[in-house]
């Protein structure tokens, strides 16, 4: 059966759309939620929009967290260089 065939039988039967390609497998829509292989539930329109805007958020807090661990390591080496010159006195 012609993969358009199917797909559109799979619309009418179960409500369910077929994306094109194999980096599609397994994925589908039904009742205005796209779903994965992995089943997260579904994601809806908004949600797909909003991960531009979450990848921001994260990359974000991945900066931030770069800086703290620096500032940390600096702290540390500090610490060690006070408490060895008292060591030393």
């Amino acid at each position: 059966m012609p993969r358009a065939i199917w797909g559109w039988f799979r619309i009418i039967s179960e409500g369910a759309a077929v994306g094109g390609g194999p980096e599609w497998e397994g994925r589908s829509f039904h009742k205005g939620r796209l779903y994965s292989p992995e089943d997260w539930g579904g994601f809806t329109a908004g949600e797909l929009r909003s991960w531009p805007y979450l990848q921001a958020q994260v990359a974000e807090l991945k900066r931030i967290k770069r800086e703290l661990e620096q500032e940390l390591e600096c702290a540390r080496q500090g610490y060690s260089e006070v408490s060895a010159q008292q060591t030393a006195s």
